[in-house]
């Protein structure tokens, strides 16, 4: 059974408003046509978006990130959550992402889920938990960069 999330916070430099029939309509142009089970998948999340829609703040993710964890419930545990996007970041910015949740994990633990291109052409799923300034990483599993398929190690 899945953890129950008590609260969340997106973060995303351009977000698109699924309020809006076009901006929908742009969202799936962006989808591989042979790809139905993208569609499927991307619809379905458009559905529980209008259902719940959370909060998702405009702007450099890594600028916002600290006030973010910072504004957490006290009674919640931290998990920062990112798909294949720091291939974007350059070194310093990865750097910088870390320095960020060490510092944040100094406060209160927090744990980092991420899914990102491992430049080899794999995509391992990898949970962090960060701690008193240390940090422990562990390598869940190997996936499809677009969810059509995951190996979990064990």
């Amino acid at each position: 059974m899945p953890p129950r999330v008590g609260s969340r916070v997106g973060l995303e430099r351009n977000p698109v408003d699924l309020n809006d029939p076009d901006s929908r309509d742009w969202l799936r142009a962006l989808v591989w046509p042979d790809h139905r089970t993208r569609f499927a998948r991307l619809d379905k999340a458009s559905q529980i978006y209008a259902q719940q829609k959370p909060e998702i703040r405009a702007g450099d993710a890594l600028a916002l990130l600290p006030d973010a964890l910072a504004q957490a419930p006290a009674d919640q545990t931290l998990c920062v959550y990112h798909t294949v996007v720091t291939y974007q970041f350059t070194h310093e910015m990865r750097e910088t992402l870390d320095h960020i949740l060490i510092m944040a994990g100094l406060r209160r633990p927090l744990w980092r889920l991420s899914l990102e291109w491992a430049g080899d052409n794999s995509y391992p799923l990898r949970l962090t938990r960060y701690q008193d300034g240390a940090k422990t990483e562990t390598t869940l599993a190997l996936c499809d960069p677009h969810g059509a398929w995951i190996n979990w190690l064990e």
